[in-house]
């Protein structure tokens, strides 16, 4: 397989090559090449996500996890239910404060 390449980056991947104009050439793609992976120093590899986008990833995750335990504080609810779910939700509020945020989180378990 062949990767056409532009700005550094896999825009096609043909099996046949073609004419490509002057900005795009072709690089040998190894398996599992994908659209959208960097091409540098002549080796083919997956992008990465920047800092700042992976916090926002991470954070997103957590407010999701949040969001699907909220009714476990609600009015209606018994005391013993949120006594049980308010460390697991207090574990989620806390990630960001973990020292391998954003990039090693260990996630908290929710209650059996």
């Amino acid at each position: 397989m062949k990767a056409l390449i532009f700005q550094n980056k896999v825009i096609q991947i043909e099996e046949a090559l073609f004419e490509v104009h002057n900005d795009l050439f072709w690089v040998d793609a190894p398996d599992g090449t994908e659209y959208g992976d960097v091409y540098e120093d002549g080796v083919i590899r997956k992008p990465t996500v920047p800092l700042e986008l992976k916090k926002l990833q991470v954070r997103n995750e957590r407010n999701r996890l949040l969001a699907a335990t909220d009714w476990t504080q609600a009015n209606d609810i018994p005391q013993t239910t949120k006594d049980l779910w308010a460390p697991y939700r207090q574990a989620l509020r806390d990630v960001p404060q973990q020292d391998g945020f954003p990039t090693n989180v260990i996630w908290p378990l929710p209650p059996a």
